[in-house]
């Protein structure tokens, strides 16, 4: 399920979904995602990056995507 930005930030073993305040730099080349709370240390997480999230000229992104990373213990 896509955010209003169709950029999701989830915690990886519970898929549940971590509010952020995310932003797009001028360009749109660059999304900040800012969690609301710290996250957890030691904790894997993924961000998704649904179709339609769009540049400043309107192209939308064509695939989704997944990233995972996990945080500092």
């Amino acid at each position: 399920h896509a955010g209003a930005s169709g950029l999701v930030l989830y915690v990886a073993a519970t898929s549940e979904i971590v509010p952020v305040v995310y932003s797009f730099s001028a360009d749109r080349r660059t999304a900040t995602l800012t969690p609301v709370t710290p996250l957890a240390s030691g904790t894997q997480y993924y961000i998704q990056v649904w179709y339609g999230v769009a540049d400043i000229a309107g192209n939308t992104f064509p695939t989704f995507l997944q990233f995972l990373f996990t945080t500092q213990p």
